[in-house]
């Protein structure tokens, strides 16, 4: 399954939007979980979060390798690579930010009303992230789905009447649902 949303002001360049875990889902009367994406459709749009005008986003994958030995014929030599464990990360730098934005910098959820915030009280956020990548002719080359967790690592400058071009972190996690990429190439 691939969400793409049918509204195609949402795509200029780069785009990231996240669905926070425990949302209510309007079409399906669920909450957003690792089983539960919200969908691209106007009624699930007030589920998703932009993240801001990105600037870029770097997929980054780890692996942890074993390697098998055999003889030849007087020392031992790598015969065979094993893929142990894998971890990948996507760091997104941003050009602007938006609430959720500002609400990772500072670790918080804000409160609706007041717009004040208890910092450091919710770290990271998870959910899924929607990733949408256009090219030069305006067509979305690449959309991802991940599930995972959503997090600013490291410090962000403030100066000058604004924040500087921060990075998020989303950790890749597991779902049943399985994390997606389509090609539109």
């Amino acid at each position: 399954m691939s969400i793409e949303f049918k509204n195609r002001g949402f795509f200029v360049g780069n785009h990231a939007w996240f669905a926070e875990e425990g949302i209510y889902i309007p079409s399906t009367g669920k909450t957003v979980d690792n089983e539960n994406i919200p969908s691209g459709e106007a009624e699930d749009l007030i589920c998703w979060q932009d993240l801001g005008e990105i600037v870029k986003v770097s997929p980054n994958l780890e692996m942890e390798k074993v390697t098998a030995q055999g003889p030849d014929p007087c020392v031992l030599v790598d015969v065979d690579e094993v893929v142990k464990s894998v971890k990948r990360t996507w760091t997104i730098d941003v050009e602007t930010l938006t609430k959720l934005g500002k609400q990772l910098i500072f670790g918080t959820d804000l409160d609706s009303e007041t717009g004040e915030g208890v910092i450091d009280s919710k770290v990271e956020r998870k959910g899924w992230l929607v990733w949408s990548a256009v090219n030069q002719h305006k067509v979305v080359a690449v959309t991802c789905n991940i599930w995972g967790n959503l997090t600013k690592d490291g410090s962000t400058d403030i100066g000058g009447g604004d924040f500087t071009k921060p990075s998020f972190t989303f950790t890749q996690l597991i779902s049943p649902i399985t994390n997606r990429i389509k090609f539109n190439v």
